[in-house]
């Protein structure tokens, strides 16, 4: 997807929504959100995302490590670049 990001993120807790996920951002060339969609997880957490995005979306490849992010009111959040595993080189 030339000119697009994906962007996976997950989170230390459910929150006010009581459903641990997974989201994936596509962001255009500018860092946009032009899409996402998400999945859901049996814990918070990179483990946790990592082994749910193995089993919802198996084409998606994480290439980057978690990037811990604390967010408004103490909220915690780690991000990681991905891509799909049959995305040719750029």
């Amino acid at each position: 997807m030339m000119g697009y990001r994906l962007v996976l993120t997950c989170y230390e807790e459910a929150f006010e929504y009581n459903w641990p996920h997974v989201d994936l951002f596509v962001q255009d060339a500018h860092g946009n959100e032009i899409n996402w969609v998400h999945w859901p997880a049996a814990g918070g957490g990179p483990e946790a995302a990592d082994a749910a995005t193995s089993q919802h979306e198996p084409m998606i490849r994480r290439v980057t490590e978690w990037r811990r992010v604390e967010g408004v009111g103490d909220r915690i959040y780690w991000v990681a670049d991905a891509e799909w595993e049959d995305a040719p080189e750029a």
